[in-house]
C-alpha cells in the first residue's frame, strides 16, 4: 500500500515478469550454392515454436468480451501456433565477371515471437493493480476504512480493467525483401540503387501498440458511461495490426588517397495502423478507419558525409609535424522531410483520438506558414455535423497522420589527432561542432482542434485550442539530449587516453 498521498491509496498487482515463463524453440537450416562462377544462390528454412506463456502457479485468466466473463485460470489463456516455417533466399550476380557489377537480392520470412500480456495476470481480481480515494471509501456500499494502516481496500465494482487475448492468435511476423544492382561507375567510385519492401502481420495491439478498447468510456455524460457495465476498460491485445514499407534506397561511395565521400537518399512511404501506446483509436470499433501513413513514415531522407585525413608530414620537424601533421577532420549533413502529425479533435495523453472533418474549399496550411508558432489552417477543420462524442458514432473525413510536422536539417563537423606518448600509449584530442549552423529542429506541433469540447445530448461544440498547429520544443527537448542531434549549436572538446 502506498501512503504518502492522504487521498489516495494505490494497490500493487502482480510484479511484472515474476514467475512467468515460456519457452522458444528454433531450428535453421541454410545453404550457399554458388551456381556459377557469376551466380551465387542462399538459401534457408528457419522454424520456430514458442510455448504457451503461463505463470508458476496458474495465475494467468483469459477474458472473453463477448460472455463478460473470465475463462478459468487453470485453462491455457491461448493456443500457440505450430506452422512458423520461414524461407530465405538472397543471390549475388555478377553479369560481366569483371566484378564492377553486382545484381543482389533477397526475400525471407522473419518471425518475432509473442509477447507477454500484462493484463492477463490483472485480469485475477486479487492481482489488480487499482487506487482507491477518501470519497470512493467514503461513498462505497458499506463504506471501509483507509486509515492508516490498513489492508489493501476493495476493488469497487465496475472499475477492474481485463484484458481479452486471442484464443487462437499468430505469431507476428515480417516479410522482407529487397533487389538492387551495385557498379563501379568511375575508378574508387560505386553507385548502388535499391528497391526494398517489409511487410508486417499480425502485430499484437495492447502488447507493443494501443490496446482496442472495446468497452471505453464516454466522453459525453448525456449517454452511458460505458458500454458495458460490469467493467472498466476491456482491452482486446487483437494479432490484427499490419504495416508495409517501401523503399528506394541511392548510396554513391568515392575513396581517394585520403579522402572518403558518401551520399545515401532514401525515398519511402510506410503505411500500417500501429496506434502508438500513447495515443488511442479513433474508432475502437474499427481499427481499419486508422490505416494510414505511419508515426515513423518519412517520404525523404539524405545523408553525406567526409572524411579526410591530413598528411603526417614526416619530413617536418617533429615541432611541426607534432602540432600539424596527423589530424583527421570529418562532417557529415542530415536531413529529412517532416514526420507525420495526426489531426485530432483534442490532443495530448488524456485528449480524444476522434478526428475531424475538413472544411471544404479551405487550405490545409496557412499562406504564409512558418514554424514553430503558424502552420496549419484551424479553419480547415471542423468537428462532424452531431457530433456527440459517443465512440464510433462520430467518423471525421480527416484520415490518420493527415498533415506534416517540420523537417530536419543539421549539420556537424568533428576533428581528431592521436599524440604518441609512448610506442603503445597515444593521446587523442578531438573536438567536435554540432550543428555548427544553428539551425532550429522542432518537433511536431499541436495537433488538437480543440482544447475541449462541452457537449449536449445531440451535439458537441469545440473550444478552440490556440496552439492548434504549435511546435512548443526542439527534438532535443523532447529527446532529453543535451548532446547530438536536434540540439543547438554546440562545441565539445575531448581528451582520451588509448593504451
Amino acid at each position: 500500500m502506498e501512503n504518502d498521498n492522504p487521498f489516495v491509496l494505490g494497490k500493487i498487482g502482480f510484479p511484472g515478469f515474476v514467475g512467468i515463463r515460456n519457452s522458444n524453440w528454433d531450428f535453421y537450416a541454410q545453404d550457399d550454392w554458388r551456381v556459377t562462377r557469376k551466380l551465387t544462390v542462399n538459401l534457408g528454412l528457419r522454424y520456430d515454436f514458442n510455448t504457451v506463456w503461463r505463470e508458476g502457479q496458474n495465475r494467468i485468466q483469459n477474458f472473453d468480451i463477448a460472455t463478460q466473463s473470465f475463462l478459468p485460470a487453470t485453462q491455457a489463456p491461448y493456443n500457440a501456433p505450430k506452422t512458423d516455417f520461414a524461407p530465405r533466399v538472397g543471390f549475388a550476380y555478377d553479369p560481366f565477371g569483371r566484378g564492377k557489377t553486382v545484381i543482389h537480392g533477397y526475400g525471407g520470412l522473419f518471425y518475432m515471437p509473442m509477447q507477454f500480456g500484462f493484463g492477463l495476470t490483472s485480469n485475477i481480481p486479487a492481482l489488480a493493480s487499482y487506487n482507491v480515494t477518501v470519497f470512493d471509501a467514503i461513498f462505497a456500499t458499506p463504506p471501509f476504512s483507509i486509515a492508516y494502516p490498513s489492508p489493501n481496500p476493495p476493488l469497487i465494482a465496475g472499475t477492474q480493467n481485463v484484458s481479452s487475448f486471442p484464443r487462437n492468435p499468430k505469431d507476428p511476423y515480417s516479410t522482407n525483401w529487397l533487389f538492387g544492382i551495385q557498379q563501379e561507375v568511375a575508378p574508387s567510385t560505386v553507385l548502388t540503387v535499391n528497391y526494398t519492401g517489409n511487410k508486417t502481420q499480425h502485430m499484437q495491439a495492447g502488447i507493443s501498440f494501443a490496446a482496442i478498447n472495446l468497452n471505453p468510456s464516454n466522453p459525453n455524460t448525456n449517454f452511458p458511461a460505458r458500454p458495458h457495465s460490469g467493467f472498466a476498460n476491456e482491452n482486446l491485445d487483437a494479432d490484427t495490426l499490419s504495416s508495409n514499407y517501401n523503399a528506394l534506397q541511392v548510396q554513391v561511395r568515392r575513396n581517394v588517397g585520403r579522402l572518403n565521400l558518401e551520399g545515401n537518399y532514401t525515398w519511402s512511404h510506410e503505411i500500417d495502423d500501429l496506434v502508438n501506446v500513447f495515443s488511442g483509436w479513433s474508432n475502437p470499433f474499427n481499427p481499419n478507419l486508422d490505416r494510414g501513413s505511419g508515426d515513423w513514415d518519412v517520404r525523404h531522407n539524405f545523408t553525406a558525409s567526409a572524411v579526410y585525413s591530413l598528411l603526417e608530414l614526416k619530413g617536418s620537424n617533429s615541432v611541426v609535424r607534432g602540432i600539424l601533421g596527423g589530424w583527421q577532420a570529418s562532417s557529415i549533413l542530415q536531413t529529412r522531410s517532416g514526420l507525420p502529425e495526426n489531426i485530432q479533435v483534442v490532443s495530448g495523453f488524456f485528449g480524444n483520438p476522434m478526428r475531424p472533418d475538413y472544411v471544404p474549399g479551405q487550405p490545409l496550411w496557412l499562406s504564409h506558414h512558418s514554424w514553430p508558432d503558424t502552420s496549419y489552417n484551424p479553419a480547415a477543420f471542423q468537428l462532424a455535423p452531431n457530433f456527440t462524442g459517443v465512440w464510433g458514432h462520430d467518423v471525421g473525413s480527416v484520415g490518420r497522420n493527415a498533415l506534416r510536422a517540420p523537417s530536419f536539417f543539421q549539420w556537424d563537423m568533428s576533428a581528431m589527432k592521436n599524440f604518441p606518448v609512448t610506442e603503445r600509449v597515444h593521446l587523442q584530442f578531438r573536438g567536435d561542432f554540432f550543428n555548427i549552423l544553428n539551425h532550429p529542429n522542432f518537433t511536431n506541433p499541436d495537433g488538437g482542434i480543440c482544447s475541449s469540447i462541452t457537449y449536449t445530448a445531440t451535439s458537441g461544440t469545440c473550444i478552440p485550442n490556440p496552439n492548434f498547429g504549435r511546435s512548443s520544443q526542439t527534438i532535443a527537448d523532447v529527446a532529453g539530449g543535451a548532446i547530438g542531434n536536434g540540439t543547438a549549436r554546440q562545441v565539445q572538446f575531448s581528451l582520451k587516453l588509448i593504451f
